[in-house]
């Protein structure tokens, strides 16, 4: 299911309340890194009253300590997109995959100087190409086909949130954290 939360919403009715229906869910939000899994994660932890982790805090590529994480807590939301070849195998109650135009990620990854492209291309068995293609494909050929519960949330629907900060020129590649 792809999620445009705004399409066909009165907005006044709505509370700018995306993703309230994830209340009480162990929510995985994942997808290429610089995808938008931060904003997200922020806005859905808002939206469903849900602890916001982030995937420092449990292991970036530890299967073993996410799904550990899923089984002993509740009433969260991870943002994981280090992960994300994994997302089929995790016990999340949903999986959030954020969906964006890879240029758009290209442009996001170049402006941090984000430097992971190879370490992340390996985990593909890859050692050149765009990452966040390699991680499109997997999602659409294979990983969403294994996942019950899932959405897709085009990154361009989160826009008109109330957290959204559309002018992103000044943000370091963890804009939510202080440098």
């Amino acid at each position: 299911m792809i999620a445009d939360f705004w399409k066909n919403k009165n907005m006044f009715g709505f509370k700018n309340k995306m993703f309230e229906e994830l209340k009480n869910k162990r929510v995985l939000v994942t997808g290429p890194q610089r995808s938008g899994t931060t904003i997200c994660s922020r806005i859905i932890s808002h939206d469903a009253n849900l602890e916001y982790i982030d995937e420092d805090q449990v292991g970036v590529d530890s299967l073993i300590l996410v799904n550990d994480l899923f089984e002993t807590r509740k009433n969260f939301v991870l943002q994981a997109p280090a992960i994300s070849r994994l997302c089929h195998l995790i016990r999340a109650d949903v999986v959030v995959f954020m969906i964006r135009n890879i240029k758009d990620i290209i442009a996001s990854q170049e402006r941090v100087n984000w430097q992971c492209e190879a370490i992340e291309l390996k985990k593909y068995n890859k050692t050149e190409g765009v990452i966040a293609e390699e991680k499109y494909k997997f999602w659409y050929y294979f990983q969403k086909q294994h996942i019950i519960n899932y959405l897709e949330v085009k990154y361009e629907s989160l826009e008109k949130h109330k957290l959204f900060i559309k002018d992103r020129k000044n943000f370091k590649i963890r804009q939510w954290k202080k440098e």
